[in-house]
């Protein structure tokens, strides 16, 4: 797997069916602890994809992934950050969650370089 990462980000060489098709397997491995390379990874943070916050907080399937996650992140003293925050109940169910960093369209839209500035002056000023 590690290989086919390699080549998907350097373009050294075209993978070959062998390393697409063990893809999910090495995944597998390293999500499930036993593959041995997951504690060289450099990991501070993990990110929650908007796909699981976008059901929170009445989807319990959603709300069982994201505690796994959640626990998983406190269990290796990572940051956990959640992408795609669109409601205050999401917000409110995340920071109950213990989850360290939201973000999404309930804060701010994408913006340019000078809408940051004067969005980021106006939170600090008060």
């Amino acid at each position: 797997m590690f290989d086919f990462l390699r080549t998907l980000f350097t373009g050294d060489e075209t993978p070959s069916f062998d390393d697409v098709a063990g893809l999910d397997t090495a995944i597998a491995r390293i999500i499930a602890g036993t593959d041995p390379r997951l504690k060289l990874l450099p990991v501070q943070k993990i990110k929650i994809d908007k796909s699981f916050v976008d059901g929170l907080p009445h989807s319990v399937n959603d709300q069982s992934i994201v505690r796994s996650i959640v626990a998983l992140g406190r269990a290796l003293q990572l940051y956990l950050v959640a992408e795609g925050v669109e409601t205050a109940e999401q917000s409110a169910w995340l920071e109950h969650e213990g989850v360290d960093y939201l973000q999404g369209f309930l804060y701010a839209r994408p913006m340019e370089y000078e809408q940051l500035r004067e969005f980021l002056k106006k939170r600090v000023s008060g």
